[in-house]
C-alpha cells in the first residue's frame, strides 16, 4: 500500500488512538486516589489470568504478576527496547532466549513522536514484534506485557486489562496476529494487516475502557458491595455496621481506627469487633498497629464487588 493510500487510513487510527486516550483519561478519574490503588491490583491480577489463558506456555499466576507489578512500578528501559524484551522473558522463563535480531525493531519503535502516534505505535509494534518472533517461546505473552508496558507509560493503563481487551474476540486476534505486515521507516505500517491489527486493539481496548467505566461506577460498586454486605451479614459472616464501615473507607480513602465509631450506631467495643471482623476477612488493611484502615479486595470477593472481572467466559 502506498503511503499516499495508508494516509486516510493512518488518520482513521489516530482517532481511534484519540478515543482511547479519552476513555483512559475518565476512567482514570472517576475514582479516588486510594480507591484507585486498591483496584489496581484485581486489575493486575484479571489481565495475569487472561494472559495465561489466551497462552499457556507454562507460566504461573504468580511469575505473570511479578512481572507486571515491576512494569507498574516504572521498569526504566522503553518497552520497545531490547533490554526491556529480554528482562521480560528472563523474568517469565527464566533463561535467555533470545534468538533474533532486535536492533531494527528498537531504533524504529522507541522513536515514534507524538502522543497519538505512541499509542498507534503500541499495537504496531505488538503485531511486528510477533511476525519477528525473537524468542524461543512465549513471543506473545512477551508482547501484551510490552503493550502493558508501554500504556502504562503513557498513563492510559492503570485501571483495564490488556489481555481481558482481547477476549472479547480471541478468534479475530489470533486470525490478525498472524497476518504478516511490514513496517516504514516510522514503525507505523502501510500494510494492511498491521494496520486491520491497530484498527481492532485499539477497538476493542476502548471498549474494555468502557466496560471498566460501567464496572467502577462509584454508585453501582457501592451497591454490590452493600449487597455483599447484607449477604454475608444474614450468614453470619460479618457483623451488622460493616457496610457502614467499608462505604466511608471508600469514599474517604482511609478511616483512622478512633473514628470507626462514629461510622456505625454502636458502642466502641462494638465499632472495634466491625474493624477486627473486616480485617479478618481481608476487607481491611493497614501499614501498622496504629495506622489508619484502607480498603482491599481479596479475589474471592472481587467476584462479588467486580463480576465477571476475573472470569475466562468471552465477553460480548
Amino acid at each position: 500500500m502506498a503511503t499516499e493510500a495508508a494516509e486516510p487510513v493512518y488518520g482513521r487510527l489516530q482517532d481511534l488512538a484519540f478515543d482511547l486516550v479519552r476513555e483512559a483519561g475518565a476512567l482514570g478519574g472517576m475514582l479516588p486516589a486510594r480507591l484507585a490503588e486498591t483496584v489496581a491490583p484485581v486489575v493486575r491480577l484479571a489481565n495475569a489470568r487472561h494472559s495465561i489463558r489466551i497462552d499457556d506456555d507454562g507460566v504461573s499466576e504468580e511469575v505473570h504478576l511479578h512481572v507486571e507489578r515491576r512494569i507498574d512500578q516504572g521498569f526504566p528501559a522503553h518497552p520497545a527496547s531490547a533490554e526491556f524484551l529480554r528482562w521480560v522473558f528472563r523474568e517469565l522463563f527464566y533463561f535467555e532466549g533470545l534468538t533474533g535480531d532486535l536492533a531494527r525493531f528498537e531504533s524504529v519503535y522507541t522513536a515514534v513522536p507524538g502522543q497519538f502516534r505512541q499509542v498507534v505505535a503500541v499495537p504496531a509494534s505488538w503485531h511486528r514484534l510477533m511476525q519477528l518472533r525473537p524468542f524461543e517461546l512465549g513471543n506473545a505473552m512477551v508482547a501484551r506485557l510490552m503493550a502493558h508496558a508501554a500504556l502504562m507509560r503513557l498513563e492510559i493503563a492503570s485501571l483495564w486489562s490488556v489481555s481481558r481487551a482481547l477476549a472479547r474476540d480471541l478468534p479475530r486476534y489470533r486470525e490478525l496476529i498472524a497476518a504478516p505486515g511490514e513496517p516504514d521507516d516510522t514503525g507505523i505500517s502501510g500494510d494492511r494487516a498491521l494496520m486491520e491489527f491497530c484498527r481492532f486493539f485499539l477497538a476493542v481496548a476502548s471498549a474494555e475502557v468502557r466496560a471498566m467505566r460501567a464496572l467502577l461506577e462509584p454508585a453501582a460498586l457501592l451497591g454490590r458491595v452493600e449487597s455483599y454486605c447484607a449477604e454475608e451479614r444474614d450468614a453470619g459472616r460479618l457483623p451488622d455496621g460493616s457496610f457502614a464501615v467499608l462505604r466511608e473507607v471508600m469514599l474517604r480513602g482511609e478511616l483512622p481506627r478512633a473514628h470507626v465509631e462514629t461510622v456505625v450506631p454502636f458502642r466502641e467495643r462494638k465499632a472495634r469487633q466491625i474493624s477486627s471482623a473486616l480485617r479478618e476477612c481481608g476487607l481491611l488493611v493497614a501499614d501498622g498497629v496504629r495506622a489508619p484502615l484502607r480498603l482491599a479486595i481479596p479475589p474471592a470477593v472481587a467476584e462479588r464487588w467486580l463480576p465477571g472481572l476475573l472470569e475466562q467466559e468471552r465477553l460480548a
